[in-house]
């Protein structure tokens, strides 16, 4: 198996979101998920640096990988319910990353 490192991890989960993104587009999933699934793109975007800054890949992996995984399965099988379920979680899990990262360092980073 193959391991990859940390930072680019989160590059990836990055990735997945723009693909779940265009695949709940096509599937015609309501404009209010579509625009939170973009909003939750942007929010580990900014968040990028100050993980890398302050080497907390490790603990953001630990909380949003599997989560990440999860979205993915649910955009395949098309369920909308669970699709915004899992994006208000994983939500919820960056945003408590932001408090305790601090914001501030993002955007000085960026």
């Amino acid at each position: 198996m193959e391991v990859i490192d940390e930072g680019y991890k989160i590059l990836a989960y990055i990735d997945d979101l723009e693909d779940i993104y265009r695949v709940a587009g096509k599937r015609g999933l309501s404009e209010a998920l579509l625009k939170n699934i973009n909003a939750l793109r942007q929010d580990i975007t900014e968040l990028e640096p100050v993980l890398s800054a302050e080497n907390a890949y490790g603990y953001f992996d630990a909380e949003v990988g599997g989560k990440i995984d999860g979205l993915v399965e649910d955009c395949r099988q098309g369920d909308e319910e669970s699709i915004s379920n899992m994006v208000d979680e994983i939500q919820e899990c960056v945003t408590a990353s932001r408090i305790r990262l601090g914001l501030g360092k993002a955007r000085s980073l960026i």
